[in-house]
């Protein structure tokens, strides 16, 4: 074979083998080297093989998979479950790739079917250390029917009695909140206390209330004190001619200058002078 004819070869051998090359690349078929990526073709669709720690481009909040830049995927993409619209983990749960959140009882946030959670206070009053109510009455921090406190316990000599009724001598102002003694002065009414204006105004007055708390002068206690006309008592204070009226001013009587009852005459300051109504107001015979 002469020089010409084996160049002829050579050059036929170099296209053929490009052709190849080429061929393989129109295929699809990129051969992986360095640690790039390669796409093969499957059923027509073109799926994407992570090499060198790449991720996938395929991968999505919802399948189930702890993909890069999520925190929890239990194979949805609902909120409000423990796990968001976007794969993170929401305040309050407790989240495992695959699987229902579950709620974490004692973190003092109330999610889920939790019916309270007072964190580590759990198992002391009104919650359980399961995160549900307490079935107790008396001693739950709650004020049930029926109870006139709830300091949340069965203690009593503390303000709140061990059947949550206030003790005389204290107040108890709100549940799970120590009582205290009853103050006169702090404008609070309060057993003992029949009265409490606070202390400026405690001042002994009629209608008013007594610096120990107590009810000083008013229309039907029964006894008459300035400014009342009268005073027989609430029951007494009836406005009976003769008597007192409600409001502890005299009623109808003789002597007022009108004929009421059973009077024949009234001339009132006049009665009984000479020619005159009779001082028990009767007409003179």
């Amino acid at each position: 074979m002469n020089t010409k004819m084996m160049t002829l070869c050579g050059v036929l051998l170099l296209a053929c083998s490009q052709n190849v090359d080429l061929g393989a690349r129109d295929a699809g078929l990129t051969p992986e080297t360095g640690g790039s990526t390669n796409i093969l073709a499957t059923g027509g669709q073109g799926n994407v093989i992570a090499s060198g720690g790449q991720p996938n481009i395929g991968a999505r909040c919802g399948d189930a998979k702890l993909d890069v830049g999520e925190t929890c995927d239990d194979s949805n993409t609902m909120g409000a479950d423990g796990c968001s619209a976007n794969c993170q983990v929401e305040v309050g749960w407790h989240c495992t790739v695959g699987r229902a959140c579950i709620s974490v009882c004692g973190d003092g946030i109330v999610v889920a079917n939790e019916q309270c959670d007072l964190g580590a206070a759990n198992g002391t009053g009104r919650c359980t250390t399961a995160c549900t109510r307490s079935t107790a009455l008396c001693g739950n921090g709650i004020v049930d029917p029926g109870e006139a406190c709830d300091d949340g316990n069965t203690v009593g000599a503390d303000g709140c009695s061990a059947l949550c009724m206030v003790e005389t001598g204290w107040q108890c102002a709100a549940p799970m909140q120590a009582c205290v003694p009853t103050q006169c002065g702090d404008g609070i009414v309060q057993d003992p206390e029949e009265c409490d204006l606070g202390t400026a105004h405690n001042n002994g007055a009629y209608g008013a209330c007594s610096p120990d708390c107590k009810i000083t002068g008013y229309c039907g206690d029964g006894v008459q004190q300035p400014p009342e006309q009268c005073d027989m008592g609430t029951s007494l204070n009836d406005g009976a001619y003769g008597g007192c009226a409600p409001g502890c001013t005299l009623a109808a009587y003789c002597g007022d200058g009108k004929i009421q009852g059973p009077e024949q005459c009234d001339d009132g300051l006049n009665n009984g002078s000479p020619g005159t109504c009779s001082a028990n107001c009767k007409l003179p015979s």
